[in-house]
C-alpha cells in the first residue's frame, strides 16, 4: 500500500523488475484516486500509471530490492566490474 511520507519506486512497466527501476520518490499525497510525489507527479492509485506525462511509467512500494538496484547503477562502471 501506498502511504504518504513512504517511498515508491519509478518502474518503466507494470511488470519490472526491481533491478529495472529509474528512481526512487517519497510520496506526498496519497488518495483513494491518485498519489502525488513531492516533485508534483501525479500516478493513478489503481495500477501506479502516471498521470499527465508523455513517458508512461509506473509507481510500486519500494522494497530492499529497489534500493540496492538503484545503489548499484549509481555506481561508476569500474566500481562494479
Amino acid at each position: 500500500m501506498i502511504e504518504r511520507g513512504k517511498y515508491v519506486a519509478i518502474m518503466p512497466s507494470q511488470s519490472s523488475p526491481a533491478a529495472d527501476v529509474l528512481e526512487i520518490a517519497s510520496v506526498m499525497l496519497a488518495g483513494s484516486l491518485y498519489v502525488q510525489l513531492m516533485d508534483g507527479r501525479m500516478y493513478a492509485t489503481r495500477g501506479g500509471e502516471s498521470l499527465g506525462t508523455k513517458k508512461l511509467t509506473y509507481i510500486v512500494p519500494a522494497t530492499d530490492e529497489h534500493w540496492a538496484a538503484l545503489r548499484i547503477k549509481d555506481q561508476p562502471a569500474a566500481v562494479r566490474a
